[in-house]
């Protein structure tokens, strides 16, 4: 990969999904808080391209309160994980993830799913 874009503002966030509306086969992953339950998605990748990937930051650790703090690409992730439903999509641990995207931004990306890796995935070298 060529180019990294790390996005952590509302106006990098309307780029990324200007830049999406004509690809159809995107990759998605999430960065969560942990593996529970109540785990809260603190960022998620996006890529389109074989050179280019996007970063979207949701949250950002501050030091002197010692929590997590909503950046304002969270409350607009919302719209964009909506237009990801009806696209092609590539996951990892897709069940993971679609399950973190619906819990914390209540949109439902299983039914997109195109291709999930994990499944792909070679038992005989998975330690």
């Amino acid at each position: 990969m060529q180019n990294l874009v790390v996005i952590k503002t509302a106006e990098d966030l309307e780029t990324l999904n200007q830049y999406l509306v004509d690809k159809d086969l995107i990759s998605v992953d999430t960065e969560t808080t942990g593996l529970s339950k109540d785990a809260q998605v603190i960022g998620y990748s996006v890529c389109a391209e074989d050179n280019v990937g996007f970063y979207v930051v949701t949250t950002t650790w501050n030091a002197a309160t010692d929590q997590l703090e909503r950046l304002p690409t969270h409350d607009l992730s919302t719209n964009f994980f909506q237009k990801l439903v009806g696209k092609s999509l590539i996951m990892h641990n897709a069940v993971f993830d679609c399950e973190k995207i619906r819990i914390n931004y209540g949109v439902e990306l299983m039914p997109s799913l195109h291709t999930d890796t994990m499944a792909l995935a070679d038992r005989k070298s998975v330690v």
